[in-house]
C-alpha cells in the first residue's frame, strides 16, 4: 500500500494539502493557486472537493468581506504532518 492509499488521497489533494502546511498560515486562494501552480477555477473545485472531505475550509477575513482564506483542518493537517 502506497502512501496516498492509506489516506485515500490523490497526489493533487496531498500537494494543496501540503501547500497550506508549509505555508504556516491561512492562505487566500490567489496565493494558493500560485503556489501550487494551477488557475482559480481549478482551485476552486480542488478546494470544493477537500472542503467536502472536511479537509479544509474557507474563512472570511475579518474587517474585509471580499476576501476568504483557505485553512487546513486538523484532519487535513493529519496525511501532510509528518512529524
Amino acid at each position: 500500500m502506497d502512501y496516498f492509499s492509506q489516506y485515500d488521497m490523490e497526489t493533487w489533494e496531498f500537494d494543496v494539502l501540503a501547500t497550506l502546511h508549509r505555508s504556516g498560515r491561512p492562505l487566500t486562494p490567489k496565493e494558493l493557486a500560485a503556489s501550487v501552480v494551477i488557475g482559480s477555477a481549478a482551485l476552486t473545485n480542488r478546494v470544493d472537493r477537500l472542503a467536502a472531505r472536511g479537509l479544509v475550509t474557507r474563512e472570511a477575513v475579518p474587517g474585509d468581506r471580499r476576501c476568504l482564506h483557505i485553512v487546513l483542518t486538523e484532519g487535513g493537517r493529519k496525511p501532510v504532518d509528518l512529524r
